[in-house]
């Protein structure tokens, strides 16, 4: 019974990260009415600049984790958005009123010419984030016999609120 419920735990927990990707991947085909293949590799790249810089600062200095986390973040978005800006520009605007076959074609080279560049720049390797540097191992709940870490708890309620905020800036302004 344990086992099932950490595998519900972390099930739910990468549920949510998931539920971030679908929702940028409909965000994008609802805005500009195609799909965008290279989006999983926004991403990708995202988590790498995040990575990078929580790196950085843990090996460099001694800076506050929430320091560190949202210079993390701040990076991760600036990189991200400046990616899907030159990825709109270069390869989907051209061909806004060419046929899908094409636009299908031009999203996934791009999505070949992101993996592929990430590939050589950085390696086939796992890149491991020592999150006990950032929250301390000792930050955990316990239900019964299961211990639940705060990173996991931490990735649930961050997705719900930017669910959430994404849904209410959609409904409710005037640019959503």
């Amino acid at each position: 019974m344990t086992a099932l419920l950490e595998y519900l735990i972390n099930g739910v927990s990468m549920g949510m990260v998931y539920a971030l990707i679908a929702l940028g991947y409909t965000m994008v085909y609802g805005i500009l009415r195609m799909i965008n293949f290279s989006h999983g590799e926004v991403f990708m790249v995202g988590g790498f600049v995040g990575w990078a810089v929580i790196s950085t600062m843990l090996t460099i200095g001694s800076a506050p984790a929430a320091v560190i986390i949202i210079a993390a973040l701040l990076a991760a978005i600036v990189v991200c958005g400046a990616m899907g800006y030159a990825i709109e520009r270069i390869a989907y605007r051209p061909l806004r009123n060419a046929r899908s076959v094409g636009v299908i074609i031009s999203g996934l080279g791009v999505s070949l010419i992101i993996q592929t560049s990430v590939l050589l720049l950085l390696g086939a390797r796992f890149k491991l984030i020592e999150t006990g540097k950032l929250i301390p191992d000792s930050w955990y709940f316990t239900i019964s016999d299961i211990r639940i870490s705060f990173t996991r708890v931490l990735v649930v309620i961050v997705a719900l609120l930017l669910m959430v905020g994404l849904d209410y800036f959609v409904r409710k302004t005037r640019w959503g």
